[in-house]
């Protein structure tokens, strides 16, 4: 499956564009015979099998060492029934990916209200890394396929503006309020702000975790510390108390 190309809707935000990337990917046919056809209810069982059994391979192995032979094998039908849902194995992950996604938004993860101060930024970090540690699987994935599956680019690229794009909007709310500092540029800010998270994931629950495995309760802690003190944000108290900016 092919998606389109950055810009491609014109006039939507980074939220619609990311939806409607994702649409396109989790339009579910079979192809047999040369032709596409909807599924029905056995057709949708198996193409569930073949994605559970996709994120099952795919967990316990990197991505080059997987072929689709594998996952078929894994969900118990034929490489050809494999192809009658996915193009080749790039396709399936393309999907899971799309799925991901859709999983993080229904957490709310970019739902920051930045006049709530420390607890509020502390309860949306929480959110997003608690999701991140339960899918390290997933995101490991994501990492090493992000370079060779343009469509697993795009929908990583989409995400994240979508994700930065809204928190500029709670860091531009912020300022107004006189809760975050105004000599910064919100899109940058978001830039960096929300980088620092995934880097931080990515490094502590994946690529080089300490002996002693940091939970998503600690890396908020320190993680809302480090945000809060770069953005100079104001507690609701001290705002009432004329202490804002």
């Amino acid at each position: 499956m092919t998606i389109g190309e950055p810009g491609q809707v014109a006039g939507a935000d980074p939220a619609q564009r990311l939806l409607k990337t994702i649409e396109a990917v989790r339009q579910a046919v079979r192809r047999q015979n040369g032709e596409q056809k909807a599924l029905g209810p056995k057709a949708e069982r198996t193409r569930a099998r073949l994605l559970e059994a996709a994120r099952e391979v795919f967990a316990e192995r990197d991505y080059l060492a997987t072929s689709a032979t594998d996952i078929a094998e894994r969900a118990g039908v034929s490489l050809g029934t494999f192809y009658q849902y996915f193009e080749d194995l790039n396709g399936i992950v393309v999907v899971l990916a799309g799925e991901q996604v859709i999983e993080m938004l229904s957490q709310h993860v970019d739902e920051w209200d930045a006049t709530a101060g420390r607890l509020g930024l502390r309860r949306v970090l929480v959110v997003f890394l608690r999701g991140y540690l339960a899918n390290a699987a997933f995101y490991r994935l994501w990492e090493q396929v992000t370079a060779v599956a343009p469509g697993v680019a795009e929908i990583r690229r989409r995400f994240w503006a979508a994700y930065k794009h809204q928190i500029a909007a709670s860091l531009s709310a912020g300022i107004a309020a006189g809760t975050v500092r105004s000599d910064l540029d919100p899109a940058e800010a978001a830039r960096a702000l929300t980088h620092m998270v995934e880097r931080y994931c990515y490094d502590a629950f994946i690529f080089d975790p300490p002996r002693s495995p940091v939970t998503a309760e600690a890396a908020a802690d320190l993680l809302t510390t480090l945000w809060a003190d770069a953005i100079g944000l104001v507690e609701p108290s001290a705002r009432w108390l004329g202490g804002g900016h």
